[in-house]
């Protein structure tokens, strides 16, 4: 796996733009057809982890998709 972290600097993003596109994918592809904790597993699984360095939860997902305003055409489930 590629390099995902970045060069902190106050305010910008924690990794790199790379990183956000492979998330981004993932999460698009995923969401439509699967819950919140199904995306989190899957990513766990893949072994990527949030911006922040944690593993990924639900609740990540969710803080994730709205901050990164991704459009995932779903039901709130």
């Amino acid at each position: 796996m590629a390099h995902q972290h970045a060069i902190p600097a106050f305010g910008k993003p924690l990794k790199t733009a790379e990183y956000y596109q492979m998330i981004d994918g993932i999460v698009n592809t995923l969401r439509p057809f699967s819950t919140l904790r199904t995306v989190a597993n899957h990513l766990n699984s893949l072994g990527l982890r949030t911006p922040g360095d944690l593993e990924w939860h639900r609740l990540h997902v969710s803080n994730y998709i709205r901050q990164r305003g991704l459009n995932t055409n779903t039901n709130t489930n």
